[in-house]
């Protein structure tokens, strides 16, 4: 299968921060022009210093995930909740689930 052509919609992401931890949780969700779930991951990162920092990471994967995947045009990111509920099954596994 080649580069994805429909036209993107728009990116969701939603990001979880433990500070007792110090990590992170991100979910992303991408959207057709018709507002199907064209594809979705969760992301765990790890050493992060602060809530600040958890929000570039988890931007930063949401980016990689879509150009990883062939998406040529990529939109801003809108948190709702369904990447609210990825991200939270996310909080769960230890690794990339995708």
């Amino acid at each position: 299968m080649g580069a994805a052509t429909f036209r993107l919609y728009e990116s969701q992401l939603r990001c979880f921060f433990q500070p007792v931890t110090k990590s992170s949780i991100s979910g992303v969700l991408i959207k057709n022009s018709l507002g199907l779930i064209m594809a979705a991951c969760t992301y765990p990162h790890y050493g992060i210093a602060d809530a600040f920092v958890a929000k570039a990471q988890a931007c930063e994967q949401a980016i990689n995930f879509a150009v990883e995947l062939g998406f040529k045009l990529f939109a801003g990111r809108r948190a709702n909740a369904a990447a609210h509920a990825l991200a939270a099954e996310g909080r769960q596994l230890h690794t990339p689930r995708y």
